[in-house]
């Protein structure tokens, strides 16, 4: 007769030789919960194996991480640092799953610190590989490139198929996220070749799954649909709800763009509700401006602005400052504990040498006398250096952080704006031919105006100065795109950058003169044409817009466009600049000038 405990050990080595991963298979999970449940008297050494096992086969990524933190647990209460290691690394997998980014790198770190402490080389190599993937996704790729292949490189040395087939797997992640196809592509097929002895479904899902968002990433969508439709049927068999919703979302976005509405719709709603039920922040931000994508498209625009709002919603929860701080500061912390590690190996080699030199030192009393007053004064010299570094360094961290939260402030703004224009351009819809659309039309063209230069601000990294002319040229081409596309627009911008607070007024003056022209000068023109110059002469700055409509005639024509007009009289006069208007029968031509130094 098997003994109940004997029994369960035995279940948990069939379970463990039937497969080289758990693959978070239902039912390998389900028999694992069993052999938990008839787990008679305490043996804490099978039930932390039972609960690590079930932490990483069980499908739900919240379940798994209740297993891990139990598993953890127990590990501490046995004092034994590595199971606590083992627990950990489940524990980093869980939430990295869940989009929980500090507390699984925070995992991560801490058990390749006890496995870097113990030498267990193996155990390492798999948190190189789980620190890449977090790197990767954290846009760091040289970083996760060079943990990846470290990680790789071990179990290749020591024979592990499979784990270096989900390094390829990873490394092939790394390079298509850097848009690089042939490479991605390459270590893709390369964790197939590696996994075709064992042919596991899991690997084979992984690969055949990333080579479709490969193809898709570069439109090639025929192929990629083959794969991604292979892959969902092997990882939803698997109960994979993490790589099947990613997977499902990239096939709805494929159908979108070939206009296969209804597929679309139902993948992408499949993918966001199966991220939603299992927790999945990063799956429900993505897949929630997939779904705005597809409304907006469909002319739902209400729905749209619906999931837009919880994309931001996700997005702000996942990115913001208080994380990135804490994300360094784990980071930073790993490395000060390997430091410290090396610096008290240094210590204790520098400790046994000096008792094997005690008797020379008493020898050379005068002279080590000497060197020790000789040594007080470096080191204080020293440590006066090193003031003065930490002090460089604090003030240059916290510039660094104003830096940061300005440009998360332009972020912000330009948000918000978009956020005006899309409630603006929403309420317009309802009021076409009412006299207020052009009002509200007018009013989302100075809002756009608004945000395209934050946008700018943000995209290029700069806080105080922006590139006027493509500034001037995105701006007057939405304007053009939005009116009248037919008009050519001739561009003679010479001015190269402006400060951001100077950029502002003048990109207003412009958009009210050139949607001046796009509404009133072209009604029956079959060559259309704007001018927009922007050059500097001698000590003045001249902004010269024309049209070659049939030009503003009468004070009574002038005095219809009044709004228009004061808000450029306004802004001009902002600027310190002169405005004239040139009643020509050619168009109309605008030309201000400016102090070049009080806009320069």
């Amino acid at each position: 007769m098997i003994s109940r405990i004997g029994f369960v050990w035995l279940m948990l080595m069939m379970i463990l030789s039937n497969s080289l991963v758990f693959a978070q298979n239902f039912q390998e999970a389900d028999s694992l919960k069993k052999c938990l449940k008839n787990l008679g008297g305490r043996q804490d050494s099978l039930q932390f194996e039972i609960l690590k096992s079930l932490a990483f086969c069980e499908p739900n990524p919240v379940e798994s991480l209740v297993y891990a933190n139990q598993a953890l647990f127990l590990a501490r209460q046995m004092n034994d640092v590595v199971r606590v290691a083992r627990a950990l690394e489940e524990v980093g997998l869980s939430q990295r799953v869940l989009g929980n980014k500090i507390e699984s790198l925070e995992a991560s770190l801490q058990a390749l610190s006890i496995y870097d402490s113990l030498n267990m080389e193996d155990q390492m190599a798999t948190m190189y590989v789980q620190l890449g993937s977090h790197y990767a996704l954290e846009l760091n790729y040289t970083q996760a490139i060079s943990l990846l292949a470290k990680g790789k490189a071990i179990y290749k040395r020591l024979g592990i198929e499979y784990e270096v087939a989900s390094a390829n797997i990873n490394i092939g992640e790394t390079y298509r996220l850097m848009n690089q196809k042939d490479s991605a592509i390459y270590y893709f097929h390369q964790a197939l070749a590696f996994d075709q002895p064992n042919n596991n479904e899991v690997i084979q899902g992984y690969a055949i799954g990333n080579i479709g968002m490969t193809y898709a990433q570069f439109q090639e969508y025929d192929t990629a649909q083959k794969l991604l439709v292979r892959a969902i049927a092997l990882l939803t068999d698997l109960g994979d709800p993490y790589s099947v919703s990613i997977f499902k979302s990239e096939l709805g976005m494929i159908y979108l763009r070939q206009d296969q509405m209804k597929k679309a719709w139902m993948l992408l709603d499949e993918a966001y509700h199966l991220a939603l039920n299992n927790g999945l922040k990063e799956q429900i931000r993505d897949s929630g401006l997939k779904l705005a994508t597809y409304y907006t498209q469909t002319g739902d625009y209400r729905e749209a602005l619906q999931y837009t709002l919880i994309h931001h919603t996700y997005k702000d929860s996942l990115i913001n400052l208080e994380n990135v701080t804490k994300l360094e500061q784990l980071k930073a912390n790993y490395e000060y504990q390997k430091r410290d590690r090396e610096i008290a190996a240094k210590q204790t080699e520098i400790e046994q040498s000096v008792y094997q030199r005690n008797i020379i030192l008493i020898i050379s009393g005068l002279l080590f006398i000497i060197l020790v007053i000789s040594l007080l004064a470096f080191i204080r010299t020293k440590r006066d250096h090193q003031k003065l570094a930490i002090q460089k360094s604090e003030i240059a961290e916290r510039e660094s952080q104003k830096q940061w939260l300005l440009k998360e402030l332009q972020h912000r703004t330009k948000n918000n704006l978009q956020m005006i224009s899309s409630l603006l351009n929403l309420q317009s819809i309802g009021l076409v031919g009412h006299p207020s659309y052009e009002a509200i039309k007018e009013g989302q063209a100075r809002v756009d105006a608004m945000a395209i230069i934050h946008q700018r601000l943000y995209q290029d990294g700069s806080q105080l100065r922006i590139n006027v002319r493509d500034y001037l040229e995105e701006l007057v081409s939405n304007l053009v795109y939005s009116f009248n596309p037919k008009v050519t627009v001739e561009s003679k911008i010479e001015i190269s950058d402006m400060d951001v607070d100077k950029a502002i007024p003048l990109a207003l003056i412009v958009n009210e003169m050139v949607t001046n022209s796009l509404k009133y000068a072209f009604s029956d023109h079959s060559n259309p044409r704007i001018l927009i110059a922007l050059f500097r002469n001698k000590h003045e700055l001249v902004l010269e817009v024309a049209d070659n409509g049939p030009g503003i005639f009468d004070q009574k024509e002038i005095n219809g466009h009044s709004f228009g007009l004061k808000l450029i009289t306004t802004l001009s006069a902002q600027l310190k600049g002169e405005i004239n208007h040139q009643k020509k029968s050619t168009g109309c031509h605008w030309k201000v000038k400016f102090e070049y130094h009080n806009i320069s």
